[in-house]
């Protein structure tokens, strides 16, 4: 069924997942960047373990973007 439509999606997706017999997928330039958020419901937001998860979150983030800033 032919609806007209595409989709933005992971270049591993597009590798692993799609027959190339019957899918065309190209690379986005520039390539995308998005923000992430942690959600929780309010009633759980000043919960220890889901103040502990934004904190691990940020510091991997953060460790990361370092690692990347200093390699280039």
């Amino acid at each position: 069924m032919d609806t007209g439509v595409c989709c933005i999606l992971p270049k591993l997706t597009c590798e692993n997942d799609l027959d190339p017999a019957q899918f065309v997928w190209r690379p986005l330039k520039p390539t995308l960047t998005r923000s992430l958020y942690v959600a929780s419901l309010q009633t759980r937001a000043k919960l220890p373990y889901v103040k502990a998860l934004i904190r691990e979150v940020i510091a991997v983030f953060k460790e990361k973007g370092e690692r990347l800033s200093q390699a280039a």
